[in-house]
């Protein structure tokens, strides 16, 4: 995604920020879905929900891969098999300042090892972090993909935003959206 695109439409902002924490890689052919908000569970308890959708060798995929990565950091409070998903509800607080600055939108403020981790997870064949990424990390620092200017700079000069009001919010990206952010399973939860 190029940050021009960023600006167009909502991107998960739990994948791209939270899923990174897990210690899970990303693998194309089980990618799961985030979410803050499910029933009685929420990011702001430092919650994050998974769900993968039932698929061919998903049982495999998570009894050898995500179940001892998940166990391991004991990041695991509740699982459950709904209707061809598996969802799981995971236990972040142990990530309980850099979930704070996530809540307020402040991803630039990420401790560095929870940076390093969202970086890893974003490489492009291994080399470039992804533009919208780097630009919610990375607010001020400049880089080849701005034309060697910050991504505050750039939005200022490309879109005409006041870059006094960027400077000061120090800030690129929106902060979630809940209704995006939320697992419906149950049409009571739709009332």
């Amino acid at each position: 995604m190029k940050l021009d695109e960023s600006f167009k439409e909502y991107w998960s902002k739990s994948e791209a920020f939270l899923l990174p924490l897990t210690g899970l890689a990303k693998d194309a052919r089980f990618e799961p879905q985030t979410y803050l908000f499910w029933r009685n569970y929420s990011i702001k308890n430092y919650q994050l929900i998974l769900v993968y959708n039932d698929n061919e060798g998903i049982d495999r995929y998570l009894r050898n891969v995500v179940f001892p990565v998940l166990d391991k950091r004991s990041l695991i409070l509740e699982s459950y098999d709904i209707i061809e998903r598996t969802i799981f509800v995971l236990d972040l607080s142990v990530w309980a300042k850099d979930i704070d600055q996530f809540l307020l939108g402040n991803y630039s403020k990420i401790s560095k090892e929870g940076k390093y981790l969202i970086e890893q997870y974003h490489l492009l064949q291994g080399r470039v972090i992804e533009t919208h990424i780097f630009a919610s990390l990375y607010p001020d620092k400049p880089a080849p993909a701005f034309d060697d200017r910050s991504p505050i700079e750039y939005v200022a000069d490309e879109y005409g935003f006041d870059i006094e009001v960027l400077i000061a919010k120090g800030e690129i990206g929106s902060k979630y959206d809940k209704l995006s952010e939320t697992l419906l399973t149950d049409i009571e939860e739709l009332m």
